[in-house]
């Protein structure tokens, strides 16, 4: 299994509130499908996570691809991932004018949003701002008949199944601070069963909390 490209999702950039811009997002329908539009998704299935985008030119299916992250990456992260490889792909073809179209309404919020500073949105933010990219954001819902959703959804199924690892996410604060208190609460549980000591700790507190720790 091969590991590609590594990146810390929570990494912070250090920019001046003035110069902080915000994506406007739209709501998709069939009617945009003229021109060349990207439809993204990203999957998670069996602990595997993969992501995708889908490429089309006047509705007509004309390529795809596909990428699989590590295990440990959140669902949300393989969103963003599939809509940065569709920002990158319009910006290295220079198409005048292009659609990304993605089901994630918290991903495109997160690209919209003016107190947005993690480093990897803020990339994307800059692209989409390039003057060779023209790319505009759509949200469609998802599983309600958008044919590139539909499509996007069964490739990046398939995505998950890859052997190769292509990005490689280290774990989120949040999930970092997750194990740590499931850690903590395992851990209470078994000194406040199994030791003497921590039976008399356990009458004077009946669970443990985890916040004043974290």
């Amino acid at each position: 299994m091969l590991i590609g490209i590594s990146f810390n999702f929570d990494y912070a950039a250090d920019v001046s509130p003035w110069k902080m811009t915000s994506i406007p997002w739209r709501t998709f329908d069939e009617t945009n499908y003229v021109g060349i539009n990207a439809s993204t998704d990203g999957s998670k299935i069996n602990n595997r996570v993969g992501c995708v985008m889908v490429v089309f030119e006047d509705g007509n299916e004309k390529k795809h691809g596909k990428w699989r992250l590590n295990n440990e990456t959140k669902v949300f992260i393989a969103e963003m991932v599939a809509i940065r490889e569709a920002v990158n792909y319009f910006k290295r073809r220079q198409i005048p004018k292009a659609n990304i179209i993605s089901d994630t309404r918290s991903a495109l919020v997160s690209i919209e949003s003016l107190e947005e500073n993690r480093k990897f949105i803020l990339d994307i933010k800059n692209s989409l701002q390039d003057s060779n990219s023209n790319a505009l954001l759509w949200w469609t819902e998802a599983h309600a008949g958008n044919k590139g959703n539909e499509r996007a959804d069964y490739f990046a199924k398939k995505a998950t199944g890859k052997q190769e690892i292509l990005f490689y996410f280290c774990k989120t604060k949040q999930q970092r601070k997750t194990e740590m208190r499931k850690n903590i609460r395992q851990n209470w549980h078994i000194l406040s069963n199994h030791s003497s000591k921590g039976k008399q700790v356990k009458k004077l507190f009946d669970k443990v909390y985890e916040r004043r720790v974290l």
